[in-house]
């Protein structure tokens, strides 16, 4: 197959600074579809503009009309893949002039719509592998609702359907059809949850809500209530152990329970599912003050961080034979880089309140291990590695070419994680998701105007009568 018309080549009129702007706005769009397809697209028929010094003087001095295609470049960027780094400075770029142009009056733009400034801030302030899909789409339908997204000088296509007003009201009618169903999946997991007094155990986090949001909203493809449903079941569980093991049991109970676990005739559990009970290790650490390495570590933290417990059961639902079930619930590279990633980015956003809890963490480590350095050192030192490895993700999900379905509920796992541990630590806050979860679960895109009780009518001749009167 010939991508881009093989790779488009403009070497021919590239410097026609009137295309500039359209031909990259297409090239990166192009790119973006392709990519996510599965296709072997060469980041060089996107990054070409970064090879000619006119061309990126031009582009910086006119920065306000590139603003369309430096967005689109940016997104196409999302996918990078490891070594691409001539992706890595088109994504540079692109967020240099993104970042120029939020300080235009956004009241007197003419070049760029509210919407899209909007969408722009919104993108560069939390990236694409971190936010939920469901979110993202609600803000589209929201942002386009109050005006078309592409008008002006630095827009290049104009897409009909941005106008049609029958296709917002499909897009709003489905959104809001997929916020009856969360609903009604919502309660039946709290109720499943009362039902073995998770929520009583008296010790804990009370994660219901939050976890089943991370479920249903990381992404938008119609995977059944089972999926989701298996999921978050899968992440309360996990969250209630890790809360046990942290918290309530001491270390001879902890390790009487490990024990028994172990002992568990567990056959219908293949794999490594049934054998990976980690997280007494952590505790075990943490009581005797034992300080591990930082390999030791991470050969530990990426197991008890549960994310592969989380993910292998829900990947299930999509083998159709009995006999690939066994097999597909070991670890797969994708499997482990999903849990190496989780780990990761939990310990940037934790070290705080892991060190105060008297608990290992790969940022405190580091740290321990290299005096010298500072804690904003140990923590750009971690998030390097969790970039890497991101990358190396990003690859599996797009380019292996095992299940579609198998890779997805990797994803979505990742960006639960990712949403979770991105700036801060949401998972334990008490308030931070809240305005998400209302809007993806709970408030509808139209609010519903009260009922009012209309007024008796009054006849016509009866009227007269008490107007002559």
């Amino acid at each position: 197959m010939t991508l881009f018309r093989n790779q488009i080549d403009y070497k021919s009129n590239r410097t026609d600074k009137s295309t500039i702007a359209a031909k990259l706005f297409k090239e990166a769009l192009a790119f973006r579809l392709l990519r996510m397809q599965g296709h072997d697209v060469n980041p060089g028929s996107l990054c070409w503009f970064l090879h000619e010094a006119e061309v990126l003087v031009y582009m910086e001095e006119n920065y306000e009309e590139f603003i369309s295609a430096m967005y689109s470049v940016y997104r196409a960027t999302d996918l990078r893949f490891p070594g691409e780094n001539e992706l890595e400075e088109a994504r540079t770029f692109a967020i240099k002039l993104l970042e120029k142009s939020e300080t235009i009056n956004r009241d007197h733009n003419i070049l760029i719509s509210k919407g899209l400034q909007n969408m722009i801030k919104y993108e560069l302030s939390v990236p694409w592998i971190a936010r939920m899909d469901h979110i993202d789409h609600r803000m589209w339908i929201e942002e386009n609702k109050a005006g078309p997204l592409w008008i002006g000088k630095a827009s290049f296509y104009r897409l009909s359907c941005l106008d049609n007003k029958n296709l917002m009201q499909l897009a709003v009618e489905n959104f809001e059809f997929r916020q009856s169903i969360y609903g009604q999946e919502l309660e039946e997991l709290k109720r499943w949850s009362k039902k073995w007094r998770l929520s009583e155990m008296g010790f804990g986090r009370e994660k219901t809500t939050v976890i089943y949001f991370a479920a249903a909203a990381s992404n938008c493809l119609p995977y059944n209530s089972e999926t989701r449903l298996e999921i978050a079941k899968a992440a309360i569980i996990v969250t209630v152990a890790d809360d046990f093991y942290d918290m309530e049991g001491s270390l001879t109970e902890l390790e009487i329970l490990t024990d028994a676990v172990r002992r568990w005739d567990g056959k219908a559990l293949e794999g490594h599912v049934a054998r990976d009970v980690h997280i007494v290790v952590e505790r075990r650490w943490s009581l005797t003050g034992y300080i591990p390495s930082m390999d030791e570590y991470l050969q530990i933290g990426t197991i008890s961080i549960a994310a592969h417990t989380i993910a292998l059961p829900a990947t299930t639902f999509f083998v159709q034979n009995e006999t690939e079930k066994p097999h597909i619930l070991k670890y797969h590279n994708i499997t482990k880089l999903l849990m190496e990633t989780a780990r990761l980015a939990n310990d940037t956003q934790s070290y705080q309140k892991e060190e105060a809890d008297g608990k290992m963490n790969l940022v405190l480590l580091h740290l321990k291990e290299n005096p010298n350095t500072s804690i904003e050192d140990s923590i750009t030192y971690v998030r390097e590695i969790l970039e890497v490895k991101k990358k190396e993700f990003l690859k599996y999900v797009f380019m292996d070419d095992m299940s579609k379905s198998y890779k997805s509920v990797h994803l979505f796992c990742m960006k639960a994680f990712q949403m979770f541990f991105n700036s801060e630590n949401l998972y334990d806050s008490e308030v931070a998701l809240l305005d998400a979860i209302n809007k993806a679960i709970y408030l509808p895109i139209h609010p519903k105007k009260p009922f009012v009780k209309p007024l008796p009518s009054v006849p016509l001749e009866k009227k007269k009568e008490n107007e002559i009167s």
